[in-house]
């Protein structure tokens, strides 16, 4: 197996497959070969070397902190160019910021915090306003989700994400801590990676899947499989929408513009009165044109009073946030 970039229609496949319907199972890889006539140590190979090359970010799970006792805030900051890359820096350096990007507009900059409370809420927003000196900080709570599946699937057909078993191991507090904290970091690339895991944590294969899959049935791991950069992975162009809607036709846009393959996540979000924009949806796209023609369905689809396109134009950082105790 040749895993390149460009992709081949078998490349795609592996990678549709590795995002959205991971084999829970003692030999994963080899499970996922199977469908496409290769064997384990030839998929092993290729995600090697994918991961090498920057494409692959890691094969693990993507952590709920809605369930685990946190929340997370949308924040957009107005901040002169000058200023970009010292608050960029800070940025990168607070564990609680997962996403950073650099986009379109007089909003500029828009990164996403988890916290802990209220406390550490405003913590967080003064000591950023204190060395990074934007020019306004807005804060944009989630209201209502309606998406939130980062995969990527080319022209492939979307997946049924994979129904977690039952889950039946009973493990200890410490030790599903411990699972969760090896979970938010990368599956090792062999044949049989839970064995690894079991064996740090002092549990068996079966006991090892087990717990992942009750952490998936609680909702405590969102998905478990890879994680790709998009940017390298063919999608290349994004954008963030920004729409207007009226609040009792919020769900009926939010759900349209749900079912679309090229959107990643879509939120309700309260509005501010700098920004009045309450609908926000992400759109990833493999050309400049195709972009173009995304955005302009999805703004047909929603019927904003008003919107905003926010082109991508910078990632200075994107993590999964990990439960630090």
């Amino acid at each position: 197996m040749n895993l390149s970039v460009p992709m081949q229609a078998e490349d795609k496949k592996l990678l549709a497959s590795l995002q959205q319907d991971f084999p829970l199972t003692e030999q994963p890889y080899k499970t996922l070969g199977e469908a496409l006539g290769h064997c384990g140590a030839e998929v092993i190979a290729g995600l090697k070397k994918w991961r090498s090359e920057g494409v692959l970010r890691r094969i693990g799970g993507i952590l709920n902190p809605g369930k685990l006792g946190y929340s997370t805030v949308l924040i957009a900051g107005a901040l002169e160019p000058a200023k970009l890359e010292t608050a960029a820096a800070l940025l990168g350096s607070l564990p609680q910021v997962t996403h950073n990007y650099l986009r379109e507009g007089d909003f500029n900059l828009w990164f996403t915090l988890v916290y802990r409370d209220k406390a550490e809420l405003k913590s967080l927003l003064n000591k950023i306003r204190k060395n990074a000196k934007p020019r306004h900080l807005l804060t944009l709570p989630a209201l209502k989700y309606y998406k939130l599946r980062a995969v990527f699937a080319w022209d492939e057909e979307p997946i049924a994400p994979r129904k977690p078993g039952p889950g039946k191991a009973r493990l200890k507090a410490e030790t599903t801590q411990a699972l969760l904290k090896l979970a938010g970091g990368s599956l090792p690339l062999v044949d049989r990676p839970f064995k690894v895991w079991g064996e740090e944590l002092g549990l068996s294969e079966p006991q090892v899947i087990s717990g992942l899959e009750s952490l998936l049935s609680s909702g405590k791991l969102r998905r478990f499989g890879g994680i790709l950069r998009h940017h390298l992975a063919g999608y290349a162009h994004n954008a963030m929408l920004a729409l207007l809607v009226k609040e009792h036709q919020a769900d009926r846009a939010g759900n349209a513009l749900a079912q679309r393959p090229e959107i990643s996540h879509c939120y309700l979000r309260r509005k501010s009165p700098l920004w009045p924009y309450n609908l926000y949806a992400m759109l990833h796209a493999q050309s400049a044109g195709e972009l173009q023609r995304t955005l302009q369905k999805a703004v047909e689809l929603a019927q904003p009073l008003d919107y905003k396109i926010l082109k991508t134009l910078k990632e200075y950082k994107k993590i999964s946030w990990v439960k630090e105790d």
